[in-house]
């Protein structure tokens, strides 16, 4: 696994069509950074922004060739990659980490009546329409409800009783996407929305092999639009 980043240069209008379209730029890092068959973890990314300054973010099963995204969107030179199986290599139960993740948030809309006869369902409820939390409220409850299946604990601020409020997660920063996308089901064109959160927090590992999982498959839905990678700093 290697993880990678580059800073996008605005000015560029490559540039600024990939930063427009997830899609695109979906395709221009597959197409650096493809995925062979037998390759353990897949392709996440993610765009960072801090202040007037933005950068692409990328985890891969192979080292990325991104020569020709830096020349045509980026700054020159700016491209960092690293090996992350050195990471895997630090990484132990018991530590505590600030972390950095990019998520979509989502619920399902659980439904109790058929919809073709409109009578109560005898069974449990069906699952439903899958849609994206609004609030930064329950964005973070999102995530935090989540812990145990990643292998984690979000630390705690003292002095509040509810474990959910007392979790030490931010929402940082929140976008939403609508984006048209070719639907083959439907055989014409439909619009996505995606509402993205990018959290910040600190996290004790509980287990590895769920948190490792967590950090080279993703967290959440809408990979394929720069969601569900998740980056540590000690």
């Amino acid at each position: 696994m290697y993880l990678a980043r580059f800073e996008v240069d605005p000015r560029k209008r490559e540039a600024r069509k990939y930063l427009g379209k997830p899609q695109a730029l979906h395709a221009a890092i597959m197409k650096a950074a493809a995925p062979q068959h037998g390759d353990q973890g897949r392709v996440l990314w993610r765009i960072d922004e801090f202040g007037d300054r933005v950068f692409v973010v990328l985890l891969s099963p192979r080292q990325p060739a991104l020569a020709a995204l830096e020349e045509e969107a980026g700054v020159a030179g700016s491209t960092q990659v690293g090996n992350y199986q050195l990471l895997r290599a630090k990484l132990a139960a018991g530590q505590q980490w600030r972390f950095r993740l990019t998520a979509n948030p989502t619920r399902s809309l659980s439904t109790t009546v058929d919809m073709k006869t409109n009578e109560p369902l005898a069974q449990r409820p069906k699952r439903g329409k899958v849609v994206g939390h609004v609030t930064a409220e329950y964005q973070r409850e999102w995530l935090v409800k989540r812990a145990e299946q990643l292998g984690v604990r979000f630390l705690q601020h003292p002095g509040e009783s509810d474990p959910t409020k007392a979790a030490e997660v931010r929402v940082v920063e929140r976008t939403r996407m609508a984006f048209e996308r070719f639907d083959p089901h439907q055989g014409r064109k439909r619009t996505v929305t995606i509402n993205r959160a990018t959290f910040e927090g600190a996290l004790e590992i509980v287990d590895l092999d769920k948190f490792w999982r967590a950090l080279t498959e993703g967290i959440g839905p809408a990979k394929a639009y720069g969601c569900g990678l998740m980056t540590l700093v000690m």
